[in-house]
């Protein structure tokens, strides 16, 4: 099996004129990290679970760990 990921968008860093323009189903990203991000709000997270798809995604509780505050 081969990928190709030439022209494919960056997803490390999304912002969210982008993720409205996928419209995906799901995001499989840890929203605790997203908000890490200097351009993310919590409330942003919560914009895009509820105008286009939920997250999925958690690299904290492995760790049992908590997300930084804002």
């Amino acid at each position: 099996m081969s990928l190709e990921w030439t022209g494919l968008y960056s997803s490390w860093e999304p912002d969210k004129e982008t993720l409205y323009e996928l419209d995906s189903d799901i995001h499989l990203a840890d929203v605790a990290g997203i908000t890490q991000l200097s351009n993310w709000t919590r409330d942003d997270v919560d914009e895009i679970a509820a105008n286009i798809a939920p997250w999925f995604g958690n690299s904290l509780s492995d760790r049992h760990q908590e997300p930084a505050g804002e």
